[in-house]
């Protein structure tokens, strides 16, 4: 049988125009190579600590439970296709950072046989850029977003400096993204 892709679509949750990313991504994908993923294909800087959700299982890696008070599933012994029988909508939960506590829906839109000309994982498509990281969850997010709209703001040149350059919500780049999910930055 030919190997199958899946279809996801990422969107960062609690901000509006959405935040998203389609990938494809083999069936055979573990979570902690899904991780990885989410990682490059948003833009974080895998910087914090995670966990996946999917109906009532969560799923992290088992180094981050330090005292083994933690109900979790090992990521790394968890693969996409093993999770859905049913393809379409169904949906998993990644979130990211627990301080500011990114939350992203993870939908399986459909399967697909893998185009063996393309490399997996790949990036389709997706919408406006990933916020910097550590700046506070999505109230911190939407206060930078104001601060750079106003070149007259008094904080603007300090956010600047402390996000490390420029920053446009409203910049996406595929290649960029694609690049990364190879490896290359």
């Amino acid at each position: 049988a030919p190997l199958k892709v899946f279809q996801l679509k990422i969107t960062l949750e609690g901000i509006s125009p959405p935040i998203w990313r389609r990938v494809h991504v083999p069936a055979t994908l573990r979570l902690d190579a899904l991780h990885r993923v989410v990682q490059a294909a948003m833009g974080w800087t895998n910087s914090h600590s995670h966990e996946f959700t999917f109906r009532d299982r969560t799923f992290s890696d088992p180094a981050f439970d330090e005292d083994g008070g933690l109900e979790i599933d090992d990521e790394h012994e968890v693969a996409l296709g093993s999770l859905v029988a049913r393809v379409r909508g169904q949906k998993l939960r990644y979130r990211y950072d627990f301080g500011d506590n990114w939350r992203h829906e993870i939908v399986f839109e459909k399967a697909l046989e893998r185009d063996e000309r393309l490399m997996h994982p790949v990036c389709v498509g997706g919408e406006r850029a990933c916020p910097p990281e550590d700046v506070g969850g999505v109230g911190g997010y939407w206060r930078i977003v104001e601060v750079l709209a106003n070149a007259e703001h008094p904080d603007r040149d300090e956010t600047l400096a402390w996000i490390g350059g420029a920053f446009d919500p409203e910049c996406f780049d595929v290649n960029l993204v694609n690049r990364a999910l190879r490896g290359g930055e």
